[in-house]
């Protein structure tokens, strides 16, 4: 990385020793001070950090030839994992709160549902360039802290402790890229777990300190939806006044540059292109023109339960993101012919079509109310756990663990299943002693992410002030 971008900053050495102790002194202190439990002490210090890794992931979908970059920060079993779960764990709920948030494609869809267009009426899709490496810390920390004092129940001490810990997040980010160590000085970095819920943040800060003070807010913004960097507007007057709002947006000292797209006939807003009919927003299915065929090959090695049930969610899909059956049957025919082309049985996607057109669209939007319980067997060390996922009402998961019998388990009647199924059962016995020599190595360290998101969920979800 020699032309190192500007919010870029190279260190001399790895800062890895130097930058762990200042945060154990931080964790420690707030220990001694009753802020936190033993539990989430041992929750947040990561014993043999790793150091986090730059790499670039390539934006396909805005070109093909010579694609931008995505700069992506790894930093799993590094020293800002756990303590970025923390953060995202306890400011999450204020993301869901923000008058603008949009969970997803179907939640919007729930949003527009019932809102009826004047005449008269722009669509207007709008992009914030470079959102995550354009937050100034101190800005970002100014929203945090914005937010944090509005909440409800809060606990100063322990929102104090949060503030300390993102703040360390944000200044102490560095990585290793071609043997050189570098450090972030503006921004956040993608691939943190507290990035997106940061980024909500800051930009709910911008729309409640700025967007909603507009002059022109109030008397023709008829909507205002945003799902983290992509804004959906939906403008009830002349374009002359559309042109001047998003300028005036454009004018600011916080390095927001949003980029713009208005119609009066139909927009492409996440998947969906949506469009006026009859002073209501219908909509259709959005794919860029460089996607490619990406769907599962039906020859692949995955079980074939998974291998059946994509075509069935992925016509569902359709069916819930297209108002019309006409656009339905459109979206299924192009649908159907990509499923072709990787393999899969003709029975089986005309049973998937058949079954999401005799769907009623209205109820897919429905969230099931069903006790969910997710329950999976990973191999953790040289035993197995049978972790269970909860899901509780009030939205947080509490993880159960127990070991399982001592042994390895074995199939019903190893001498009766298929080959295939020999060679699953084959490779999960290496995978046991590859994963049983690695824990060996690093120590006793959970090197597995996913028992180790599971866990740490556990830890906060027993925090006294949650």
């Amino acid at each position: 990385m020699p032309n190192h971008p500007a919010w870029l900053k190279q260190n001399v050495a790895d800062p890895t020793s130097l930058f762990k102790d200042q945060l154990d002194c931080i964790i420690n202190g707030a220990f001694r001070d009753h802020i936190v439990t033993k539990k989430e002490v041992d929750f947040l210090i990561t014993p043999i950090p790793t150091v986090p890794t730059f790499y670039a992931l390539p934006k396909f979908h805005k070109s093909l030839v010579e694609p931008p970059g995505r700069p992506i920060v790894s930093g799993i079993g590094s020293i800002f994992e756990r303590p970025c779960i923390y953060v995202d764990h306890f400011l999450q709920p204020l993301v869901t709160s923000l008058k603008s948030f949009t969970r997803d494609s179907t939640h919007l869809l729930q949003l527009l549902e019932e809102r009826e267009i004047p005449d008269n009426t722009l669509l207007i899709s709008m992009d914030v360039e470079s959102l995550y490496t354009s937050i100034a810390h101190r800005s970002g920390m100014q929203a945090v802290t914005y937010f944090l004092e509005k909440a409800i129940d809060r606990s100063i001490e322990h929102d104090n402790f949060i503030l300390r810990l993102l703040h360390f997040i944000l200044d102490k980010n560095y990585f290793v890229f071609d043997r050189k160590f570098f450090r972030q000085i503006s921004g956040t970095a993608m691939g943190a777990c507290c990035a997106p819920t940061y980024a909500n943040l800051f930009l709910g800060w911008w729309e409640e300190t700025v967007v909603y003070q507009h002059n022109l807010f109030s008397s023709r913004v008829h909507t205002w939806q945003r799902y983290i960097d992509d804004i959906l507007l939906i403008w009830t007057g002349p374009v002359e006044d559309c042109n001047q709002f998003i300028w005036d947006l454009n004018v600011n000292n916080l390095n927001i540059k949003l980029t713009s797209v208005i119609s009066e006939t139909n927009i492409d807003f996440l998947d969906l292109r949506l469009s006026i009919m009859d002073s209501r927003i219908v909509s259709g299915l959005h794919r860029k023109t460089t996607a490619t065929n990406s769907l599962l090959h039906f020859t692949s090695f995955h079980t074939f339960h998974l291998r059946k049930g994509i075509p069935k969610g992925q016509f569902l899909r359709v069916r819930r993101n297209c108002s019309t059956d006409d656009e339905f049957r459109h979206q299924a025919k192009d649908l159907s012919d990509r499923f072709k082309k990787r393999g899969y049985p003709q029975r089986l996607v005309s049973g998937a079509f058949q079954h999401a057109l005799q769907q009623d669209r209205k109820h897919l939007f429905e969230k099931r109310n069903k006790a969910s319980q997710i329950c999976f067997q990973g191999l953790i060390g040289s035993f197995g756990l049978a972790i269970s996922l909860r899901m509780e009402s009030r939205g947080k998961r509490q993880v159960n663990a127990h070991p399982t019998t001592k042994g390895s388990p074995k199939p019903r009647n190893k001498l009766g299943t298929s080959v295939r199924n020999n060679i699953l059962w084959n490779a999960m016995q290496t995978n046991h002693m590859l994963e049983e020599q690695r824990h060996q190595i690093r120590g006793g360290r959970q090197f597995r992410q996913g028992y180790q998101m599971d866990h740490l969920r556990k830890v906060i979800t027993d925090h006294p002030n949650d």
